[in-house]
């Protein structure tokens, strides 16, 4: 089992996606989005696999 970080920068921010390879892991992936033009705010999507996500913030 393996979890891997992919990150990479766009015109709104710096986002990073964090995936894992187990299959217990109800989780498919995590997606942090920091978008810089909203004063640091990060936006969490968690993906399942069976296809429903829930999205958050942190600030």
């Amino acid at each position: 089992m393996a979890t891997w970080i992919e990150r990479w920068t766009n015109e709104k921010g710096t986002n990073e996606c964090v995936k894992t390879d187990d299959p217990d892991d109800p989780v498919d992936h995590i997606s942090y989005h920091h978008n810089e033009n909203t004063d640091g705010v990060t936006y969490v999507n968690v993906t399942y696999k069976d296809g429903h996500s829930e999205g958050y913030r942190e600030e």
